[in-house]
């Protein structure tokens, strides 16, 4: 009897095993089909139009021309706030507020934001608080 319960007790663990098998294969397909299906969701979708915009190679030559000296500008603020004298965060703010002029001038909002919000640190670190909120 002891021979014929170590054959069932084999015969069920190689059958557990197979059905581990079994189990874990159709867990990997169905991660495998849930990871495809996300990734076409997530896939953008682009519109096509009949209509083709040819953007003006010198107004984008501009544009970039201008950011990039915006950002210069801006950075040489940054570099004046990081300073902290006295001096150096006034002239951090003539640099923000160049920046922002051109900013507005070009219509970029974000970083119009970004300018302003390190204006307003510059103006709290010199303690003028109603500048800094205006």
């Amino acid at each position: 009897m002891g021979r014929k319960n170590t054959m069932i007790d084999r015969i069920t663990k190689a059958k557990n095993r197979e059905l581990i098998k079994i189990f874990i294969g159709g867990l990997a397909s169905l991660a495998l089909t849930l990871y495809s299906t996300t990734l076409i969701l997530l896939t953008p979708v682009h519109a096509t139009t009949t209509e083709t915009k040819i953007a003006q190679p010198s107004e984008s030559n501009q544009q970039n021309s201008t950011n990039n000296t915006a950002e210069t500008v801006w950075y040489e603020g940054y570099e004046f706030y990081q300073q902290s004298t006295v001096e150096s965060l006034r002239e951090a703010i003539t640099k923000f507020e160049t920046t922002l002029s051109i900013y507005k001038t070009t219509g970029n909002i974000e970083k119009q934001a970004y300018t302003l919000f390190y204006l307003g640190i510059v103006y709290r670190s010199l303690r003028e608080n109603k500048k800094a909120i205006s």
